[in-house]
């Protein structure tokens, strides 16, 4: 029997319908190639599913070359002629003249195979029915932009033809009236760049617009890369590349930032130091001081010991601890008025995850189930987590699955055979003894 369900008996039939006789009965499948012997008398082989297809003998099926003379005589009959003197096959360009008169160059193959014998402007003659955008028309529609056609009348044939256009700036660019049309921006290459650049900069003034510092300009230096022209209010004038300025932390003149530098760095002695935290309610634990960038430990106003530095405190970093106690529940700005269930909150809160990880090392980081130690393991509650509120934080109520075992999206794991709801011990204890 071959492949697909096609017999031995099929392929036999096939051929013998058609007139071919079998030479050789060695094959069994139906891509298994077939020696024949044609009507005409060559031998060949082909396979069942290509002669299905309609594949026949490849001596009987080879093409014609066709002749100087026959070609010639094909243009004639279409009403054009061919002017090229030599001819080599039906892929090799030829020259000819339409019957509107225009010289055209085409292969055989194609000219013979289209569906109406005539050169490209005639064809897109047919395509849009007669509909032509006239000249004048075309003139009138660049001239409304101040714009000149150079392109001769008798050059233009429809609106898809690339006309040579003069901008008001003078530049010259060639474009068809039909992308012309589309363009949003009427202008040349030159002009368009001009006016992205005009935009541009006045974006950059507004981005660039800080308290106490004037944008006087917006250039392009050497490297082509935007620079400004900024007065301090030092009254300092100076010159800064965009993205310099950009990721400037203190938008100021060189000789401002210095002097900022030279105060954050000053030396302070601890005593120094005390007394600042003492105006902020803070109190200095460490008893060591070096340099405003030594870690130091302290109290804050509400009692947490927090890790700094002076010359961060003097920038205004204050206490984290408080400052994400400030910023969680109803006072995050992502807060959405308190969506997440009970259950979530309690599967990441710290003693669930410290709960997990004792489970784990009980178990010795393998699966009970099938003794592998991978890295995807999951704690899994004997008893189930909705019912036995008191149980879930039990290190005994817990078992070490790995993700095959336990995920639902594994087929013959727990939770694929019994589900993810209302699951109990002696479920537990029989997927076990599996």
């Amino acid at each position: 029997m071959a492949k697909r369900g096609v017999f031995k008996k099929d392929i036999i039939g096939l051929f013998e319908e058609n007139n071919y006789k079998i030479l050789d009965y060695n094959f069994e499948k139906g891509k298994d190639k077939v020696s024949v012997e044609c009507p005409s008398g060559h031998r060949t082989e082909i396979n069942y599913y290509n002669f299905k297809q309609g594949r026949r003998c490849r001596y009987c099926s080879q093409t014609v070359k066709y002749t100087y003379d026959y070609v010639y005589d094909f243009f004639i009959k279409n009403k054009c002629k061919l002017i090229s003197r030599k001819y080599r096959s039906c892929k090799d360009k030829l020259e000819y003249v339409c019957s509107c008169g225009r010289r055209s160059e085409t292969t055989f193959d194609t000219f013979k195979n289209q569906s109406k014998y005539q050169c490209p402007a005639c064809s897109r003659v047919s395509q849009t029915n007669g509909k032509k955008v006239d000249f004048d028309e075309v003139l009138f529609y660049f001239k409304n932009f101040e714009m000149e056609v150079i392109t001769k009348k008798d050059e233009y044939f429809d609106a898809r033809t690339r006309l040579a256009v003069r901008c008001f700036c003078g530049n010259s660019f060639n474009i068809s009236y039909s992308v012309f049309k589309q363009k949003k921006n009427k202008y040349c290459k030159d002009c368009a760049s001009k006016k992205r650049y005009e935009e541009y900069k006045v974006r950059i003034k507004k981005a660039t617009e800080y308290d106490g510092v004037e944008v006087l300009d917006v250039f392009k230096n050497d490297k082509n890369d935007y620079s400004l022209k900024l007065k301090c209010s030092c009254g300092d004038i100076f010159e800064v590349s965009y993205l310099t300025w950009k990721a400037r932390s203190n938008k100021v003149c060189n000789k401002c930032y210095r002097k900022i530098l030279s105060k954050l760095n000053a030396k302070y002695d601890i005593d120094y130091v005390r007394e600042r935290l003492r105006k902020a309610d803070w109190t200095l634990v460490s008893t060591e001081y070096k340099s405003a960038s030594t870690k130091m430990h302290a109290l804050c106003e509400n009692g947490h010991k927090t890790e700094f530095r002076f010359e961060h405190f003097l920038r205004g970093d204050r206490c984290r601890k408080c400052f994400t106690e400030n910023n969680k529940g109803e006072n995050h700005h992502n807060w959405k008025g308190g969506i997440t269930s009970e259950s979530e909150k309690v599967r990441k809160s710290p003693e669930y995850k410290k709960w997990r990880e004792q489970v784990y090392k009980k178990d010795g980081y393998t699966c009970q189930k099938c003794g592998s130690k991978r890295s995807d393991l999951c704690a899994h509650h004997i008893r189930n987590f909705s019912h036995y509120e008191d149980l879930r934080f039990d290190i005994g109520n817990g078992i070490t699955l790995c993700e095959k075992c336990h995920s639902p999206n594994f087929t013959g794991s727990f939770h694929n055979k019994y589900g993810t709801k209302n699951n109990t011990k002696e479920q537990l204890e029989e997927f076990l003894l599996e």
